[in-house]
């Protein structure tokens, strides 16, 4: 009695006999690889996000990439001497042509050195700069008159709108009468070379045949393809000029003569203007003094100063403008 008692005093044991959970499949342990996986994927996504983002430039900002930019553009349009010899030389040939802008053999001196392009220069002018150059530096083709039986004057008087007389008072200027030789003589220049030259100097060929020239006057003769001299002349005391180029240098796109000039005639007077006003030192003619490069070399600081641009093409040096130095 005293047992059954203490039995039934006991806390009672609570057993579990739900059925179901004996038929509940056990859940899997989580993988971490999944989980590396999705971030790689993100990575990989922000990381293509921020390459097209600044491919774009729209990080420019943020990385200073414009600063950049501008800093190797300023780079490269910085002036460098130019040191290759060729290279002087073939812009020195190029100014001395076009050092016959405006030009003629009575007043050589150009009116280039001012702030000039050349697209403001007519290709009549232009022709003018080539054939004076070939003729001044004898590089015509001389030969009888005889042997071109179908140049004749007709064409230049009618070009120039000549009457007879106009062109009779320019008959003490003929150029092919010479009385060391016998018959007479006349000078021409095929069209392919100043067409060549032409094309080296300003970038492309003449658009016209009509040459803006004063003298010697030239005529282009279509049955010979070339370009005759007509009237040629001479005088004393017109007005010249001498220059010095004292620096070359070149950039990315473009090269650059400096140049400085000076002007004269046949007093002493040595001017710094065309139109032979300002005055700015002398020469000694009684020593013979001239005013060669070496005297506007010594004298440069009086002279005005100019640049003269030419735009690259390969290589050929193409001439673009004038601009004065300040």
């Amino acid at each position: 009695m005293e047992e059954q008692k203490n039995i039934e005093n006991n806390t009672p044991v609570e057993y579990n006999t739900n059925l179901n959970n004996l038929n509940e499949t056990p859940k899997p342990k989580k993988s971490p690889v999944g989980g590396i996986i999705i971030a790689l994927l993100v990575l990989v996504i922000l990381g293509l996000v921020c390459y097209i983002a600044y491919d774009k430039g729209y990080l420019d900002k943020i990385l200073n990439k414009n600063e950049t930019k501008e800093e190797n553009k300023k780079e490269e349009n910085t002036e460098q001497d130019i040191t290759d010899t060729k290279v002087k030389d073939e812009l020195d040939y190029k100014i001395e042509i076009l050092k016959n802008y405006d030009a003629d053999i009575v007043s050589p001196a150009t009116p280039l050195f001012k702030n000039i392009t050349a697209k403001e220069i007519p290709d009549g002018e232009k022709l003018n700069t080539v054939l004076l150059y070939l003729y001044n530096n004898k590089k015509g083709i001389i030969d009888d008159y005889t042997n071109y039986p179908n140049f004749t004057y007709e064409g230049f008087k009618k070009e120039h709108n000549l009457t007879e007389e106009d062109f009779g008072d320019m008959a003490l200027f003929h150029p092919y009468y010479d009385e060391d030789e016998e018959g007479n003589k006349l000078m021409y220049f095929k069209s392919s070379d100043v067409k060549k030259i032409f094309k080296e100097v300003y970038g492309y060929e003449p658009t016209t045949t009509i040459v803006e020239d004063e003298l010697p006057e030239f005529y282009y003769e279509k049955d010979y393809d070339s370009y005759f001299v007509v009237i040629s002349g001479g005088g004393t005391c017109g007005t010249y000029n001498t220059t010095y180029n004292y620096k070359y240098t070149e950039d990315k796109d473009y090269a650059y003569v400096y140049t400085t000039v000076a002007y004269y005639s046949c007093d002493p007077g040595v001017y710094s203007d065309i139109a032979i006003e300002k005055e700015v030192a002398t020469i000694d003619m009684e020593k013979d003094e001239k005013v060669d490069e070496e005297f506007v070399k010594n004298n440069m600081s009086k002279f005005n100063k100019y640049r003269i641009v030419f735009k690259k093409d390969g290589d050929n040096y193409i001439f673009e403008k004038v601009e004065e130095v300040k």
